[in-house]
């Protein structure tokens, strides 16, 4: 099913919300993408050892989140490390353990 731009809006502006109020600001994340049913996001430089400089998080048919985290180099893309099944509470200590970013103070 596709998603209005709406509620591709609500949906991305709400797992914003649940990453914490200075996600972006503790983070650098930038270039905030709205997706059909989710959030992609690019981090600075490369996180950790593998490498992380992008995120991409989904709500799936089941109300919780898919989150994959990817080295993308050029035209290079490497999936670092992919976590289904995350609930809202849990999508913070799941960014922090993979990236080594704190999402807030």
């Amino acid at each position: 099913m596709t998603n209005t731009r709406e509620e591709q809006m609500i949906i991305a502006n709400e797992i914003l919300s649940q990453l914490g109020q200075h996600f972006t600001v503790m983070t650098g994340a930038k270039n905030l993408l709205a997706l059909n049913s989710g959030l992609q996001f690019s981090l600075p430089g490369r996180i950790g050892k593998s490498g992380i400089n992008s995120v991409r998080i989904v709500l799936n048919s089941m109300d919780t989140y898919d989150v994959t985290f990817y080295h993308i180099a050029g035209v290079n893309v490497r999936e670092v490390a992919q976590h289904e099944g995350i609930y809202n509470d849990m999508l913070k200590n799941t960014f922090e353990t993979e990236t080594g970013l704190f999402t807030s103070l």
